[in-house]
């Protein structure tokens, strides 16, 4: 019997990008409790029309930032929620301005289907890689005009590679 093919993750070179959104602070373990704060962060941006609030807008994609890791997937991270804007954008009041250094991303693609399934699949195939290694500096969730369905969602996780 052949051992299976080695999954290769394609990397891609990003140029430094600008987002304008709400943060919080959280672990994975707190996720998993119950007690999390990443679905109410969504649940405040949708909620509060938060997107409609931003100025300087470069698109309609809306992204979900994991940044400022205190350790490794086991430690405490930020996530920001927010939309890509043209540098130099005013931060409207209780809004965070991040930027994300231009560097190398191995991007995996999610399944399609339903939310929030489809991220936690995708977080799944990051966890079990092995054909790179997290740097735990900025990792993001993009969704595009495929994920306005939330019977079908289709989402860009990009994680750091060193």
């Amino acid at each position: 019997e052949e051992a299976p093919a080695p999954v290769v993750t394609p990397k891609v070179t990003m140029e430094e990008i600008h987002i304008i959104g709400i943060k919080t602070r959280t672990t994975n373990a707190l996720e998993m409790s119950g007690k999390g704060q990443i679905l109410p962060l969504w649940g405040k941006f949708y909620g509060k029309k938060m997107m409609a609030k931003i100025p300087g807008k470069t698109d309609g994609q809306i992204y979900g930032v994991y940044h400022d890791y205190e350790s490794d997937m086991n430690g405490a991270y930020s996530l920001l929620v927010g939309v890509k804007v043209v540098p130099g954008t005013k931060v409207p009041k209780g809004m965070t301005l991040l930027k994300i250094p231009a560097q190398e991303y191995v991007h995996i693609v999610s399944p399609k289907g339903e939310m929030p399934g489809v991220v936690v699949e995708a977080w799944k195939k990051v966890w079990s890689a092995t054909d790179f290694k997290r740097k735990y500096s900025y990792d993001f969730e993009i969704y595009g005009d495929k994920a306005k369905d939330p019977k079908s969602t289709e989402l860009f996780s990009s994680k750091a590679s060193s």
